[in-house]
């Protein structure tokens, strides 16, 4: 019984150390965000529109020319996105700092800098 008793206690103490150091990724896309500046070509079109993405997947980003919708995945490294009516996935590299996203599209030669809105 005591054997029994020692292998219980083993076993839960070793599985237990096994996810020691690991945390649950939270994405940090969810909310809405102002487009506070952005390189490249067609800038000035996005400079002072918003993004928002949902908890669901969804988002919504308003240039300050048009509306575009459509679904995401955060990938941790990277998010990619669909766009309503389209089948095709596009790849948004990503990365947060204090105090903006960085939202850099594949292959576009473009740089997003973001603010979260309170």
């Amino acid at each position: 019984m005591k054997n029994l008793i020692l292998i219980t206690l083993l076993s839960t103490f070793l599985l237990g150390a096994c996810n020691v150091g690991e945390r649950e990724y939270t994405s940090p896309l969810p909310g809405m965000w102002y487009i506070e500046n952005a390189h490249g070509p067609h800038a000035d079109g996005i400079v002072g529109g918003y993004i928002e993405f949902t908890e669901e997947g969804r988002f919504i980003w308003n240039t300050t020319k048009s509306v575009i919708e459509g679904s995401y995945k955060d990938m941790e490294e990277y998010f990619e996105v669909t766009y309503d009516g389209h089948e095709d996935s596009k790849k948004f590299d990503f990365k947060l700092t204090k105090e903006h996203l960085i939202i850099i599209p594949e292959n576009s030669g473009q740089k997003f800098f973001l603010k979260k809105v309170q």
